[in-house]
């Protein structure tokens, strides 16, 4: 018996590209069959975000994505929901209690990484105060981005996208602002905002935090020591952290910072997407609290959680809400043809190959990723070679 079109969708598409294979898939399917009512369940479910996003653009475009911030929201939400009981036997085992888990194995014991959680978490809310911002914006802000972070790591692991830009003001400045105006927040916390775009700012496909959690699955199945690949990770922070600022400051002072920024080594360094006329902006014009946002956020919040239950409730339900999540800004559009082709060759392996084939094609596709950033690479290489800005690989 053949499968259902819709069962053959891996997750993470975009809303768009559920319609478009839904309907290539239907085509498939012999004229005896027909067109399966969960296909055209699917297809119709899916008008309604469409139309949504839609009327996002047009009516809050320049108020970042706030549908994305909201799915963003909810992902974490899901996440601590589905994860509760475990949570809760972490929290056990942090206060010493013996019904608690085991963590011996794991690459840092739950109480040391709770005691560290809050060292750092109040060093930066003393740094912060000491850049002038106030208690009130510190925690909702960090509070957003750590629940950005625990969603993109989320997505990653789940679902496994390529990237996970969310390029368009997907961030806790946005949200703030969207939701108190400018005036609560004060002209002291807005200053100090740009400052902090290079870890919450307009894409994060930088995060560290979801290639970690990759790391340590790899460890995981090659059988690593994990606690010594978290010693390897600090050394590489820390020595990584000063390379990078030492690059940056001597190349500002032997190029100038109108010329070493964004498009492939062409452009200014400094605010090239914008953030510091974005803040002229806010203080020429203060803005009031995003009433239409708040609405999309909850709106997008509100779907998300509905593809959440039908995911629960139904073995078959293909749309994970992750994947209308990153599917909401850029970092989709990059890769999305790459997501079409490559499902297409899986479906077209395991249909006329099966499961032998396919273990085998693995291994062959595994090589393209390695040849294809190899040659990313080497272009990279050669640009710093001949000072020259050669090729942008890989944008999103």
């Amino acid at each position: 018996m053949k499968r259902d079109a819709v069962e053959r969708i891996p997750e993470g598409f975009s809303a768009c590209n559920y319609v478009e294979v839904i309907l290539i898939g239907a085509k498939e399917i012999p004229q005896e069959q027909g067109v399966t009512w969960r296909a055209i369940l699917i297809a119709i479910l899916l008008i309604p975000p469409n139309v949504f996003w839609v009327i996002e653009v047009e009516c809050v475009w320049h108020s970042g994505h706030p549908t994305t911030i909201s799915l963003f929201w909810n992902v974490v939400l899901n996440l601590f929901i589905l994860t509760r009981r475990h949570l809760f036997n972490v929290a056990r085992t942090i206060l010493g209690s013996s019904a608690g888990l085991d963590d011996t194995q794991e690459p840092i014991r739950y109480r040391t990484a709770f005691l560290l959680i809050i060292l750092s978490s109040l060093f930066i809310i003393w740094f912060c105060l000491k850049a002038g911002m106030t208690l009130p914006i510190i925690l909702p802000f960090f509070a957003f981005f750590y629940a950005i972070s625990l969603a993109i790591t989320r997505v990653r692991a789940e679902v496994g996208p390529p990237a996970h830009e969310m390029a368009g003001m997907v961030n806790a400045q946005q949200f703030l602002i969207n939701i108190l105006g400018t005036r609560p927040i004060g002209a002291n916390n807005l200053a100090v905002f740009p400052y902090f775009w290079f870890f919450s700012g307009r894409g994060y496909r930088e995060h560290i935090m979801p290639h970690q959690l990759e790391g340590f699955k790899m460890a995981e199945r090659a059988r690593m020591n994990t606690k010594r690949l978290v010693l390897a990770m600090v050394i590489a922070v820390i020595a990584g952290s000063l390379a990078s600022f030492w690059a940056i400051v001597s190349e500002l002072y032997r190029l100038g910072g109108e010329v070493t920024g964004a498009g492939g080594g062409v452009g200014p360094s400094v605010g090239h997407i914008g953030q510091f006329r974005w803040l002229a902006g806010l203080f020429l014009s203060p803005r009031p609290p995003n009433t239409p946002a708040i609405s999309f956020m909850a709106g997008g919040a509100g779907f998300t959680f509905i593809l959440m239950i039908l995911r629960l409730r139904f073995i078959w339900w293909p749309l994970h809400p992750a994947g209308y999540a990153i599917s909401m800004t850029f970092g989709v559009e990059y890769f999305w043809t790459c997501l079409v082709v490559s499902t297409g060759a899986k479906w077209i392996v395991l249909k006329y190959g099966g499961p032998a084939l396919y273990r085998k094609a693995v291994l062959f596709f595994f090589g393209v990723i390695l040849g294809e950033y190899c040659v990313g690479a080497f272009w990279s290489v050669l640009s710093v070679v001949i000072h020259a800005p050669i090729y942008d690989f890989a944008p999103g």
